[in-house]
């Protein structure tokens, strides 16, 4: 790192730092070199000055102010660090620095003096300084070029120079003007040079870093792959052997609750035999909703089949299944189709276990007296809703989502009333989204939920079936 390197070779470079300038690094670099230019650029400004005393016979008032504005260098790093103005302090001084540069060259030589040689050092001091401000770096650059420009004014205005020193004396300081100045940029641009060295074995450093990262995250996909695979193959070869004695359990029990090879004989076996029966065809409906939300999930599942699909009927069916449980809670469902419906386009199975899930989570999630309503009509020439709503005990935002989430079931009494996997209202998403539709749910907490089925529509109207009105009718069903 750089700061660190930078800190070892001057022990008291980050002295004169504020901390708050040391939380970014970039100024914190910044703020360096304007240390490293005052503390370490000012003795060689002195050793010029020292050089000057030396061939001026009678040194006056303005060898005075030269030395004075060298010395003054010093002073920026303790207000630096009194203050942490850094974007402040840098034009001040790059401009003290001109001045200095300027009224030198005045005073000893004029337009040939060789403290000119320092003008150079001052762009490339600013550029130092100022970092990416760009409409400092153009005020600063300014403001040295108006110094500039009134220097070569008094001079063609003939306004009589000193002398001081004669001008031929003044060639030995130039050569150590000249050796100076190359210290000092040398000096800076080793440092700067330091710096970028730091920053491109961090960006180095930063890309090894991703490449590195970019192995794990393909190791890691390709793990998850093969865990998706292996769960697929396990759900399909477990969906098998449970199946066949399923199938045989509910089969046989329901032979024998039917008394095709003759009568039971006793009362209390009929009921464990429906009780074989219920348990069996609610445990292959688990399994099935399993394996079909997996195939989802694994986006390999595809519609049973593409066939014209009239919603009426399909609600009536996905009604009759839940209307037992309505009607043990003493909850009405009431059915409003508006109008002709237009068909749909999927699988009618699927659609149909849409309507089941969802109306039996609204009955499930009523209380007891509560109210369920089924309202479906044409939305546009292109879609029609079906929307059930109930008068529930609601979900909040984060409620929804997790019932969204596979296995995911709201942590409410409420919730609890009877068994489920959470796998009804995802598994619904996912076949609505199978048929190109929406499923949007509105519900707040003890105020009920809405639950909005929007499917694209064939484009012909056709007539509804099943003995559905084809005006705005409601039948209430289940009421106690």
């Amino acid at each position: 790192m750089p700061g660190v390197e930078a800190a070892a070779v001057f022990p008291l470079l980050d002295w004169f730092i504020p901390r708050a300038l040391q939380r970014d690094p970039t100024v914190h670099r910044r703020a360096r070199m304007y240390v490293i230019a005052h503390v370490l650029g000012t003795p060689l400004g002195l050793a010029l000055a020292a050089y000057l005393a030396f061939i001026d016979p009678h040194p006056g008032a303005a060898y005075l102010a030269i030395v004075g504005l060298m010395v003054g260098f010093y002073v920026y790093p303790f207000v630096l660090r009194a203050t942490g103005w850094l974007t402040l302090l840098a034009p001040l001084s790059v401009q003290h620095l001109t001045f200095l540069i300027l009224f030198g060259s005045f005073s000893y030589g004029g337009v040939s003096s060789p403290f000119l040689t320092w003008i150079g050092v001052v762009p490339l001091s600013g550029a130092f300084y100022l970092g990416g401000h760009s409409r400092l770096r153009l005020l600063t650059l300014a403001m040295i070029f108006v110094q500039v420009l009134v220097f070569y004014a008094i001079i063609e205005s003939g306004v009589p120079m000193p002398q001081h020193v004669p001008l031929s004396a003044l060639s030995g300081i130039g050569v150590i003007s000249a050796l100076c100045t190359c210290f000092f940029v040398a000096l800076m641009a080793l440092y700067y040079a330091g710096i970028v060295v730091a920053q491109q074995q961090e960006f180095e450093h930063e890309v090894d870093s991703h490449r590195l990262t970019e192995a794990k995250l393909r190791l890691a996909k390709e793990d998850a792959e093969r865990a998706d695979r292996a769960k697929s193959a396990f759900l399909a070869n477990t969906s098998h052997e449970l199946r066949t004695p399923l199938n045989a359990i509910i089969g046989f029990s329901e032979v024998i609750r039917n008394e095709t090879f003759g009568p039971i004989g006793n009362e209390r076996y009929r009921d464990y035999l429906k009780d074989i029966y219920d348990s069996g065809c609610h445990l292959l409906r688990i399994i099935n909703d399993i394996l079909d939300l997996s195939k989802i999930e694994a986006g390999k599942a595809t519609l049973d089949r593409e066939e014209r699909v009239e919603l009426v009927p399909a609600i009536e069916a996905a009604l009759r299944m839940v209307q037992s449980q309505a009607e043990a809670e003493r909850i009405a469902i009431t059915l409003d189709f508006v109008g002709p419906l237009p068909a749909v386009s999927g699988s009618t199975r699927m659609l149909q276990q849409v309507f089941i899930n969802l109306l039996a989570n609204a009955v499930k999630f009523t209380p007891a007296g509560g109210k369920v309503t089924v309202r479906a009509e044409r939305r546009d020439d292109n879609h029609v809703s079906v929307t059930i709503s109930d008068t529930g005990i609601g979900m909040s935002d984060v409620d929804i989502e997790i019932a969204l989430t596979a296995f995911g079931q709201v942590d409410s009494k409420m919730a609890r009333r009877y068994e489920g996997t959470g796998l009804g209202l995802p598994l619904a998403k996912a076949i609505i989204d199978l048929h190109r539709g929406r499923l949007d749910i509105d519900s707040q907490r003890g105020r009920g939920t809405t639950m909005l089925v929007l499917l694209p529509s064939l484009r012909e109207r056709q007539p509804t079936g099943s003995g559905a009105p084809q005006s705005e009718s409601a039948a209430a069903l289940g009421a106690p």
